[in-house]
């Protein structure tokens, strides 16, 4: 299955499932209904699911694709519903209604940036895919300051939603948090090479 079909059938899954709380909340296409696109939700996961050219001091790595490889659509879902079921308990008034997320951070293609790249951090700091459980996640998305949620930005760039992300991992995982996040970042990358998510 090509990647971008694959990422479409993971984000219909988002939208269709009971225990997601984007449910009908997708602009999926042909569709009007919904707070955040279906396509800038693709865009974000595909990240994460392309292979890359391995180069140093790489700040993202393709920590999903792993999922792609082995036609694992619903591992995958299975990740992402449970990532933000625990972004959903740890801000519950901002996932009470299509029309509160609109007005968070989390209803903003901007948000939709920091909270994939979180979860990516999130993946590396714990060590795996399937180490991530959603009572940690609602512990560490509870740690973010209400304003950097409440009042979100209307616009940015990707340093902007870079700089956004730093601040909402920073709350996560403490002040120091790189240097270490680098160093694990360095340790997973050899399983990844295992299976062809990094190539020379």
């Amino acid at each position: 299955m090509a990647l971008y079909r694959f990422c479409h059938h993971a984000i219909k899954v988002l939208n269709t499932s009971s225990k997601s709380p984007w449910r009908n909340r997708i602009k999926m296409r042909g569709s009007g209904e919904g707070v955040v696109t279906q396509a800038a939700l693709i865009d974000h996961l595909a990240i994460y699911l392309k292979p890359k050219k391995e180069r140093t001091n790489m700040r993202y790595l393709p920590v999903l694709y792993p999922f792609f490889k082995a036609s694992d659509m619903v591992g995958l879902s299975r990740l992402l519903v449970m990532y933000f079921v625990g972004i959903s308990l740890a801000w519950p008034e901002q996932w009470k209604s299509a029309e509160a997320i609109g007005a968070s951070l989390f209803g903003k293609t901007n948000g939709v940036a920091v909270m994939f790249s979180v979860l990516h951090d999130l993946i590396i700091d714990s060590g795996g895919t399937t180490l991530l459980a959603i009572d940690q996640v609602r512990a560490m998305w509870s740690k973010v300051p209400s304003g950097l949620i409440t009042v979100p930005p209307r616009g940015g760039s990707k340093g902007f939603q870079a700089e956004l992300t730093a601040k909402v991992l920073e709350a996560i995982l403490g002040n120091k948090y790189d240097a270490a996040l680098r160093k694990k970042i360095e340790e997973f990358k050899p399983r990844l090479r295992d299976v062809g998510a990094l190539v020379d």
